[in-house]
């Protein structure tokens, strides 16, 4: 079984698959489909780590998937364009720091997880993930003095821990939304280029799983 992490829950409704049941667990509600031979469990983790590890936990936990995809907005330094397409090599905490360990490593862990999605002609900036909102181009340089990223979000470093923990395959892309500090920081305007981000890059997760087996 495959899993699919969404970025926003009335996506849901853009699904085409077959859908076959609705289950909850946990607090979170997973939709089973079908989809050319392969069955995918689909659920919406909420924003932030801790959201999204217990979310993956639960899918691997429950449906013994071996492989899940995950898709969604992002911001990006200036070395990147809005609505750019990214497979990031890399997936970093950038808010784990310890007197101990290079800057994103949990102690006891690995410095930083594998993205499994390999896509021909997409750029693979590595991504870092914190419990905070990046919102200035002063935080991405101090963040960048040790961490060699070019994005940012919310939640995939969480998923991707908790993937690596279980042997578990995480397929990451994601689409730029603004470019931060330059970009309006106006609540509405955010908001709709994460929408506009979102979508291409939902249409582009999609497709992937849809050439699964073909």
């Amino acid at each position: 079984m495959i899993g699919l992490i969404i970025a926003d829950k009335h996506e849901l409704n853009k699904i085409k698959w077959l859908e076959e049941e609705t289950i909850s667990k946990n607090g979170f509600e997973f939709t089973i489909y079908e989809v050319n031979e392969n069955k995918v469990v689909v659920a919406h983790s909420g924003i932030g780590i801790v959201k999204a590890a217990a979310c993956v936990q639960e899918m691997i936990s429950s449906f013994g998937v071996k492989k899940i995809f995950n898709y969604g907005a992002v911001g990006a330094d200036s070395t990147l364009e809005v609505f750019d397409l990214i497979v990031p090599k890399k997936i970093y905490f950038h808010d784990v720091i310890t007197p101990w360990y290079p800057r994103g490593q949990v102690p006891g862990d690995v410095q930083f997880y594998i993205n499994h999605l390999r896509v021909d002609g997409l750029k693979n900036n590595p991504i870092a993930s914190g419990m905070k909102f990046i919102t200035s181009e002063e935080e991405v340089k101090e963040i960048q003095k040790e961490l060699v990223v070019s994005i940012f979000d919310m939640e995939t470093a969480g998923m991707a821990q908790i993937a690596y923990n279980n042997d578990v395959e995480l397929h990451v892309l994601k689409c730029v939304s603004d470019i931060i500090g330059k970009d309006s920081s106006r609540l509405g305007d955010i908001n709709y280029r994460i929408g506009q981000a979102g979508k291409l890059a939902f249409d582009k997760t999609i497709e992937l799983i849809n050439n699964l087996n073909k």
